[in-house]
């Protein structure tokens, strides 16, 4: 037993901050090669007042179809934390409709060949502002074999608005 231990499970805090936990699966003795590894991450979705935030974790595309079957007219969110780092096994055009983000984060690095191109133009297509984890990347970073991705997307909002901003390392 947990604090959230049900799929669909709230763990509210006042009338402002809730948390629901949307997917896990937790199946005992499935191997753990990569692709279960992703099927398997947690979606949380955190709504603050009138501001929420959808976190998909490396959700692929088969998540996303059963989230949009459970979970349909819940799902729109004002943030969305991009599955799998922007890959192409994620961010569908149908679950992208429905969750319609203002922002997209994206925590990717190019030395992975992440986030793609086609999934950035789906995010637009959608409406969403797209920050990444590596834009500010220092130069000398982007020519070597040194992580990617370590800046720091940071979104406060009063429940009303969401204001984000970078920190970026150096």
């Amino acid at each position: 037993s947990g604090l959230i231990s049900r799929l669909g499970g709230r763990l509210k805090f006042g009338k402002e901050l809730e948390v629901r936990l949307l997917f896990y699966d937790a199946t005992p003795g499935k191997d753990t090669h990569d692709t279960y590894t992703n099927f398997s991450s947690i979606v949380l979705r955190l709504r603050y007042d009138s501001v929420s935030f959808l976190f998909m974790g490396d959700a692929p595309k088969a998540v996303e179809e059963s989230l949009l079957a459970r979970y349909h007219d819940t799902l729109k969110s004002t943030v969305l934390k991009v599955g799998h780092h922007g890959s192409r096994t994620a961010s569908g055009k149908a679950f992208l409709d429905v969750v319609s983000p203002r922002y997209a984060i994206v925590c990717a690095g190019r030395r992975h060949t992440l986030p793609k191109d086609e999934v950035l133009a789906r995010l637009r297509q959608c409406g969403a502002e797209v920050w990444r984890t590596d834009d500010h990347d220092a130069e000398e970073h982007k020519k070597s074999t040194a992580a990617y991705g370590d800046d720091d997307i940071i979104i406060t909002t009063d429940g009303k608005n969401p204001r984000p901003q970078v920190r970026w390392s150096r």
